[in-house]
């Protein structure tokens, strides 16, 4: 039973944890695909927003549940999975040009 409620702990907080980066990805995707700017543009735009997100949940996470400012010592826990986000992003950039390809002919 406690292997139970350890693994639903462990949805739950995962879930809870990445699920604003999650939407705010979305959005970001739609915003970047109606912006004026060439392709390359759009991917370096996307490539840093997207980098920053991982900090942006950590200050809506921080501040909805624990009430307290940002400490430097959880940056330290933000690093690799920022680090996750840009290496996924330059592994998938093909991806990401045939997306834009698709919207822009659409």
């Amino acid at each position: 039973m406690e292997i139970l409620t350890l693994g639903f702990m462990i949805f739950f907080y995962s879930l809870l944890f990445s699920l604003p980066a999650l939407l705010l990805g979305w959005l970001l995707i739609y915003l970047i695909s109606r912006l004026p700017f060439d392709i390359t543009c759009k991917f370096f735009v996307w490539l840093f927003l997207a980098a920053a997100l991982p900090f942006v949940t950590l200050a809506i996470i921080s501040l909805l549940f624990f009430k307290e400012s940002i400490f430097l010592e959880e940056l330290s826990f933000v690093l690799p999975a920022t680090l996750s986000v840009v290496m996924a992003i330059l592994l998938r950039v093909n991806f990401f040009f045939r997306l834009y390809a698709n919207i822009s002919t659409e």
